[in-house]
């Protein structure tokens, strides 16, 4: 999912991350990896953002997955997983947490 720039304000906002920037030289092999996404370096590796509905909230939101895992203790070289989904859910809409399906 390729973020629009309030909608990576919005992530930055509820939890903190911040994108790998467009410009940085490892972004298209990323896309060529994984395809068009934000991507997002998080403590366990790389993740990126599918859309998805909260399980709380039964609202549309997007839903943190892991696609890829550090191998070193440097957190420098990284190794596809299978996606990878986490429990953080990212309200992405102009309305936030109370728009509706």
């Amino acid at each position: 999912m390729k973020l629009t720039s309030m909608q990576i304000q919005r992530v930055q906002d509820q939890i903190g991350l911040t994108p790998i920037p467009e410009e940085h030289p490892t972004v298209p092999q990323l896309k060529d990896e994984f395809g068009e996404h934000t991507f997002f370096l998080v403590n366990e590796g790389l993740a990126v953002l599918h859309p998805a509905k909260n399980p709380e909230t039964g609202r549309r939101a997007a839903v943190l997955v892991k696609v890829a895992g550090w191998t070193t203790e440097e957190h420098n070289e990284l190794a596809v997983l299978d996606p990878e989904p986490t429990d953080l859910y990212i309200a992405l809409d102009a309305d936030g947490p109370d728009r509706a399906d």
